[in-house]
């Protein structure tokens, strides 16, 4: 296979190698989401058919009433979990993407339709540029480079969670 078959075998459309780490950043941010919910259902509630009942934790908190008073009061309380344990609402914040690229070859391909339904008019098609490094002086290699840095962060809790953990922490309910 001559070595312009093989740039022509390696090569994608410009825009997948553009698309590619933003895709797989939308990938992963979807993933954690699907994760964070996993957590929340199987940690904070039990499941009954299609019903769904918070797990409780029952507090007891011994107090008097007067000051060196012999005699302590007991109340209890039913706490739901989800209110005490803390959550994560984890996100890709910024995503980076440094690479060099050659164009192995360009060309009309009038058969392609854009999203929108249009004729593409000109098809590029690249690949990660290589870089030519010894790693000895009788042996060779080619590395493609691609350097993408990410930064992973929180975002708000979801205005559904927020209003969960409202309602119940003002339902809350001592017992005597």
């Amino acid at each position: 296979m001559s070595e312009q078959d093989q740039n022509n075998h390696q090569a994608a459309l410009i825009e997948d190698l553009l698309a590619a780490p933003f895709i797989a950043a939308a990938n992963a941010n979807s993933k954690m989401a699907q994760e964070q919910v996993k957590f929340l259902m199987e940690s904070c509630f039990d499941q009954d058919g299609d019903s769904f009942t918070p797990k409780m934790v029952s507090l007891t908190i011994r107090s008097n009433g007067q000051p060196h008073s012999a005699e302590d009061e007991v109340i209890s309380f039913e706490l739901p979990i989800i209110t005490i344990i803390p959550f994560n609402s984890l996100c890709v914040k910024d995503i980076s993407v440094k690479f060099d690229m050659e164009v192995v070859s360009l060309g009309s391909d009038h058969g392609i339709e854009n999203s929108d339904g249009s004729k593409k008019s000109m098809q590029m098609r690249g690949s990660v540029a290589s870089s030519r490094s010894d790693d000895n002086s009788t042996q060779a290699r080619n590395q493609s480079k691609m350097q993408v840095e990410i930064t992973g962060g929180t975002i708000p809790l979801p205005v559904g969670l927020t209003t969960i953990l409202k309602f119940y922490s003002n339902n809350i309910q001592l017992k005597s």
